[in-house]
């Protein structure tokens, strides 16, 4: 288990100045249902305007946390403030009507006897607007959200993208400190949701708020996120920026999480100060040590294995192909400046591909029945033709083998 305290004050840099309010301050929650343990002692803090996406499969603890801060479950145990006031502690617990907070959900939770508009301006009726106010930021609301001539539509008139564009301009038109998103885009189309990623990002940092937001997709989580959380089993088991959850991932469990071609096994070998040799099969590759101090000479190891790391040998660089490293990581890391890592060529077999636009994503399998996936080239690879791919060092990752590997997920 990590110190989250000391990984967040390594996430955040500079971006919280000090002595600044936490937007958001959470100490040893803990949310218990019945013999179910949902939230594990979880620790974080949430700067002012800084957007931290929680991460983590179903069951992981995400949504309990999000409705703990919230105030729509009451915590079991541990502290939670919202702007330097306390909202849950011994003997504390504010309703959600009294926190300075918006909430974006799943399922839209509009009233369906209320128009666009009218649903908007109902965010504004506790905070005492007139109605010549609250019809005027709704309606700018709604054309901030793309939806100015839909004003007068009810939801069951509108698509699921309308709706939920409704409910974004609800969560803003109050401009409160903080705003929390339950998975908002996960019942979108992939049209719908990348389009609604964008205008979230966008309008939340316009606004300057604070925000909390909950998802099972990496990719839309190293898209939004200042800060990424990830979460397994009620706890909190990384905290960091998103560039450093995928490069140095602190657990096999979140590692696989965030993206993996396939995984190999293997035995330690030399250690040159940042790269671990491995031998697979009589293969010899290379990779970076997680954990801490490599493993000792001849210990079992596993070494998992990123996207961005394997491309086929003799091909253009797949960067030119639209399979760019995840965003930030190749050039914001000063990685164009560093040494070029070693790499290590294997043969392999092509058993799938599938078109993506800007060229074709394969299957391939290697000596002994390992399979890779995710492996760009510009045309279309024939079945069972053979291949050499080539391992990048620094997209793999080695771990000891000290148990059994769990999925991510289960």
């Amino acid at each position: 288990m990590i110190n989250v305290r000391t990984a967040q004050a390594t996430a955040l840099g500079q971006l919280r100045p000090e002595n600044t309010v936490p937007a958001v301050e959470v100490a040893g929650l803990t949310k218990v249902f019945g013999s179910k343990v949902a939230v594990d002692n979880i620790s974080l803090e949430v700067a002012p305007g800084q957007f931290v996406v929680l991460l983590g499969p179903s069951g992981s603890g995400k949504t309990t946390l999000l409705r703990c801060i919230a105030g729509i479950e009451r915590p079991s145990a541990g502290r939670l403030g919202i702007a330097g006031v306390e909202m849950d502690g011994p003997g504390t617990h504010l309703p959600p009507e009294k926190r300075d907070l918006a909430m974006v959900f799943q399922d839209y939770a509009l009233w369906p006897h209320m128009t666009a508009e009218q649903n908007v301006a109902f965010a504004l009726r506790r905070r005492r607007h007139g109605a010549d106010e609250r019809r005027s930021r709704s309606l700018l609301a709604l054309a901030q959200v793309g939806l100015a001539g839909l004003a007068g539509r009810y939801p069951g008139q509108l698509s699921g993208g309308e709706q939920q564009r409704v409910a974004l301009a609800r969560a803003l038109v109050a401009e409160p400190s903080l705003l929390l998103f339950d998975e908002p885009l996960s019942n979108l189309d992939a049209d719908r949701r990348e389009q609604l990623r964008v205008d979230i990002g966008a309008m939340v940092r316009r606004l300057g708020a604070a925000a909390v937001y909950i998802t099972h997709d990496q990719a839309e989580a190293f898209a939004l996120a200042d800060v990424v959380g990830v979460l397994d089993q009620g706890r909190l088991v990384q905290l960091a920026t998103p560039e450093t959850v995928y490069r140095d991932p602190v657990s096999e469990f979140v590692a696989r999480f965030t993206g993996l071609a396939g995984e190999l096994e293997g035995v330690a070998g030399s250690f040159d100060g940042t790269h671990l040799t491995v031998d697979v099969s009589g293969h010899e590759i290379h990779g970076r040590p997680m954990l801490g101090e490599p493993p000792e000479r001849g210990t079992p190891v596993r070494v998992l294995i990123r996207p961005t790391a394997a491309h086929f040998g003799g091909s253009d660089s797949p960067q030119l192909h639209g399979r760019e490293a995840l965003p930030g990581l190749s050039l914001s890391n000063g990685s164009a400046r560093r040494p070029k890592p070693p790499s290590a060529t294997l043969d392999a077999v092509a058993l799938d591909s599938a078109f993506r636009g800007w060229g074709y994503d394969h299957v391939i399998e290697l000596a002994g029945g390992r399979r890779l996936s995710g492996i760009p080239h510009s045309q279309r690879l024939r079945f069972e033709s053979r291949a050499q791919i080539v391992l990048s060092a620094d997209g793999c990752l080695v771990f000891p083998t000290s148990q059994p590997a769990r999925p991510a997920g289960l």
